[in-house]
């Protein structure tokens, strides 16, 4: 018992650390690239102010997001968020250790490349139509026969 108590407490921690960490790491890259807008030289109790109002507007937004989708299926949703990380991750891997002359556009377009294609290929996936477990099970437009286009 004492084991499993641990465990818990181990998983527990670790996926507070990684989501906190995400949240700050977005609310730091979005509070500076609204202060790099801004020409003029910013105190740093206005920075602070703008990185906490960017925290809290962030928070608000992932709960309301997770409020809108406790309904659907976690088949559906743990599957398309895998499909666009690997999706977006991948190619940029690949692309960066083997082509020399790989750049910043060239990221650009294989994220948004990868992120289009798989969302196409997901809407036409059984995840979405056509299984018991899909986001819409009495439907069935899917036409692409993997469960995960990853």
């Amino acid at each position: 018992m004492v084991l499993i108590t641990a465990v818990a407490c181990v998983g527990f921690l670790a996926m507070l650390t990684t989501v906190s960490s995400v949240t700050f790491a977005a609310a730091v890259s979005f509070a500076h690239d609204v202060f790099a807008r801004n020409k003029r030289r910013q105190t740093d109790a206005g920075e602070v102010r703008v990185l906490r109002l960017a925290l809290v507007t962030l928070c608000v937004l992932v709960v309301s997001m997770s409020a809108a989708t406790h309904r659907y299926s976690m088949n559906f949703l743990f599957d398309f968020a895998m499909s666009v990380a690997a999706s977006g991750v991948f190619p940029v891997l690949v692309y960066s250790f083997i082509w020399s002359r790989f750049n910043g556009r060239g990221l650009l377009w294989s994220v948004l490349g990868g992120l289009v294609l798989c969302v196409v290929l997901m809407v036409f996936s059984p995840s979405v139509s056509g299984t018991a477990y899909a986001l819409w099970p009495t439907a069935s437009f899917d036409g692409y026969p993997f469960q995960s286009p990853g």
